[in-house]
């Protein structure tokens, strides 16, 4: 499949640009008429389909690039221009013309023709080169899993896709480590974490259990922050396409994410927006400098309070001992003491999904890399068995306690 679509690496923008101009001016009724290689190159590319003729494969490409260019007034101009809508199919390249101007609010056909016409039809070429360019990335892919030889460059376009994958996926995983960290200190029946009572009359401990959790709280929400800024760049960046094995595991990445965000219920797009901000406007990005910015805005200070009372919402409880089994982190319904209705864990769970969706879609394609033969699908180091160990070979507890 590879090698019979690499002669359309060679098909170039202004190829493309040339037919679409034609095929403008001639109308989609003479489609079977018109000498349109680059463009059929390209769509044969979108749409493999042997069994369909050269003008259809044609018009469902170019009916996949407009959809591309977005809804609204936009998308359905570039529809009008190309005849793809409803009557304007039978009109002429200057009544159609005339309605792409009008549904634009142009002041007139010619204005249109001089200031947008040609952009447009350009960006459309665009769209359809990138239909391309994925359609070959999917079957690269293809060609990986099977064990083939592929092409380097393709193998090299999966790789850059995986790191924006994988940089969602490292605040994912920070995420609901922190936040079961978060919970599973205030389980701990010792309290490790209580230092002895002041000296003045209040008798009030210096440092208690509860500061323990809620500095993990805090990290959790830098990390959340950390997961907006990485998906909002993966949008920038690839326009928010995930390429996965299948449709189903592209729509599961996708309401994995979604999931992650929805369920932090005091927060709404603007909250969002604004710790998206501060994190970028953070030196360096790091959690420390991130939170001093949170302290010392009245907004900042505000989105933490609202963000450390949904934390404190969650009353879920669990056996500490008990390592996950199927996810990264406990959650229902493996855990009963862990409610479905609990935000902060359905939460945990999106993020342990996303982070197992990613690992077994990378592990797919792993081998065409030459990794290790025989790697399974495994859980990562488990934080919370890690700290269960430290505290059964030491002593006495000494860490140093959390920032709040």
């Amino acid at each position: 499949m590879l090698a019979a679509m690499a002669g359309h690496d060679a098909v170039r923008h202004h190829d493309v640009y040339a037919d679409l101009a034609k095929l403008r001016e001639k109308g989609l009724p003479r489609l079977r008429l018109l000498d349109l290689t680059s463009l059929l190159g390209v769509a044969r590319t979108i749409i493999p389909e042997d069994e369909l003729d050269d003008p259809i494969v044609i018009e469902q490409a170019l009916r996949r690039g407009v959809a591309r260019l977005g809804g609204g007034s936009y998308g359905e101009v570039a529809a009008l221009l190309f005849g793809l809508v409803g009557a304007a199919r039978g009109l002429g390249p200057r009544e159609r013309r005339e309605a792409a101007s009008d549904a634009l609010s142009c002041s007139s056909a010619e204005t249109f023709r001089t200031r947008h016409q040609k952009s447009m039809v350009s960006d459309l070429a665009d769209q359809l080169l990138n239909l391309c360019a994925e359609m070959r990335l999917r079957n690269a892919r293809t060609e990986m899993e099977r064990g083939y030889p592929g092409e380097s460059r393709l193998a090299v376009q999966w790789v850059e896709r995986f790191e924006a994958y994988y940089r969602i996926w490292t605040q994912a995983y920070a995420l609901g480590a922190d936040l079961t960290a978060c919970r599973s200190t205030l389980l701990e029946p010792d309290r490790p974490y209580d230092e002895a009572p002041d000296t003045s009359d209040s008798g009030h401990l210096t440092y208690t259990q509860e500061d323990q959790a809620g500095g993990y709280a805090r990290f959790a929400l830098y990390h959340f922050a950390g997961f907006e800024w990485e998906l909002r760049q993966f949008m920038a960046r690839f326009g928010g396409l995930w390429l996965l094995s299948t449709p189903e595991a592209e729509l599961t990445a996708q309401e994995a994410v979604y999931r992650v965000s929805w369920h932090v219920t005091p927060f709404n797009e603007r909250d969002h927006s604004w710790l998206r901000t501060a994190l970028n406007d953070t030196r360096g990005q790091e959690l420390h400098g991130f939170l001093q910015f949170v302290d010392s805005s009245t907004i900042g200070q505000i989105t933490c309070s609202d963000w450390l009372t949904w934390v404190e919402s969650c009353e879920c409880s669990w056996d500490l001992a008990t390592a996950p089994t199927s996810d990264y982190f406990p959650v229902a319904p493996q855990y009963e003491g862990i409610s479905t209705g609990c935000q902060l864990h359905s939460v945990v769970a999106a993020c342990s999904h996303y982070c197992r969706l990613i690992d077994g879609e990378w592990l797919r394609i792993a081998d065409w890399y030459h990794l290790p033969p025989g790697r399974t699908i495994s859980l990562p180091v488990d934080s919370e068995a890690l700290y269960a160990l430290y505290r059964t070979t030491t002593h006495h507890l000494v860490l140093p306690p959390a920032i709040n």
